[in-house]
């Protein structure tokens, strides 16, 4: 960050900068007045942990203070951030299932689990909805699919959002949606919207249905689906991010984004300054796709000197279809939770190579300086 526009900043401020220092002046406040100051930045592209230093001096007095200012990705917004023994969970699954390549035509039933090879990327694929749940298949525009989350052992739900999105010619996705928690129980949730091209995304925060439904499998159900065809392909899924606490670990940084950065080149986001250590990367991400020969599939996500490669192949290893078969492909939804060493200043970087793809959510956790 830098020094953006000077003059006043509110309650009888007046700021001057250069580059990525800011001095403030104030007038000398009576005993046990306060005041707020609103000081001007420029974020330029950076996103994440921004390191802040600030410095308070009054006649015969100064004190200093060091703290991480947390700035979302272009396109995307904070919706949770704090300091403490966190760590990330990820859950999610897809709503479609792939039936044929285009050209080829529906199949009168979905194909079995183990038989994807028509369609091995969403980009080239005919999909119907998915009914995951044990429901039998039917014309339905209606899909539900299942997730494990696994919540460690005496954690702390402290923010949990759910996050549905598709794309596609037909159809549309639902902003009232349900989830079934682990005991069987229904509730209806209805998201904000951000657009996509071709389709649309909803989010909501469901920290207490989480808190109160604990780790389990949770079901997902939506009424209608995009269907049909769209440039890049159809997707339609869904992910949870849900940060916990834990009464011992490590204690880091950590921050929860909404809303929708498509990835062209690349998506830059600092995980913060100061102590060496593990950081995690909870990421939902919509219309990568699984590698076909030499094309496709070179999604990257770096993690400081680490490098995750085909982050976006459409799979998920919460989704109990994984767990029966490897190869079980999201067809464009991709939901993980990734861990990495980091030194000091580590630089989250997600980018792509021939086929561009979105970030529809994602969690950070950075070591604290």
């Amino acid at each position: 960050m830098t020094a953006g526009s000077t003059g006043s900043a509110g309650n009888g401020w007046d700021c001057t900068g250069a580059e990525a220092t800011i001095t403030c002046t104030h007038a000398l406040l009576p005993a046990g007045a306060s005041s707020t100051l609103k000081p001007h930045v420029d974020v330029g592209s950076v996103a994440g942990f921004q390191p802040v230093r600030v410095r308070v001096a009054v006649p015969g007095q100064a004190v200093s203070e060091r703290f991480p200012v947390v700035v979302a990705p272009q396109q995307m917004r904070t919706v949770y951030a704090a300091t403490g023994r966190a760590q990330l969970v990820s859950a999610g699954n897809t709503l479609i299932r792939g039936t044929a390549s285009r050209g080829i035509g529906i199949l009168p039933i979905p194909l079995p689990i183990g038989h994807r090879g028509p369609c091995a990327i969403n980009d080239e694929c005919s999909v119907v909805p998915y009914h995951g749940d044990g429901g039998a298949y039917a014309a339905s525009s209606g899909a539900r699919s299942r997730a494990r989350l696994s919540l460690p052992a005496g954690a702390h739900v402290s923010y949990a959002r759910l996050t549905w999105a598709g794309r596609g010619s037909k159809g549309s996705l639902p902003a009232a949606v349900r989830l079934v928690d682990p005991s069987g129980g229904t509730h209806g949730i209805t998201g904000a919207a951000t657009t996509l091209t071709a389709g649309r995304q909803y989010s909501a925060d469901v920290t207490s249905l989480i808190a109160n439904g604990g780790g389990g499998t949770w079901t997902f159900a939506a009424d209608d689906l995009f269907t049909g065809t769209a440039v890049g392909g159809v997707f339609d899924g869904w992910s949870l991010q849900v940060v916990v606490t834990l009464p011992s670990g490590p204690e880091r940084n950590v921050a929860v984004f909404d809303g929708a950065q498509q990835v062209g080149q690349q998506l830059v986001a600092r995980l913060g300054a100061g102590t060496a250590g593990t950081a995690q990367v909870g990421s939902t991400l919509w219309d990568g796709d699984r590698r076909q020969g030499n094309q496709l599939g070179d999604d990257t996500l770096r993690l400081g000197s680490s490098t995750v490669s085909d982050v976006g192949h459409s799979a998920s290893a919460s989704a109990p279809e994984s767990a029966a078969d490897p190869n079980w492909n999201l067809l464009g939804t991709d939901v993980a939770t990734r861990s990495a060493p980091v030194a000091g200043d580590g630089e989250l970087t997600f980018s792509t190579g021939q086929d561009k793809f979105y970030v529809g959510a994602l969690a950070i956790a950075g070591p604290v300086s």
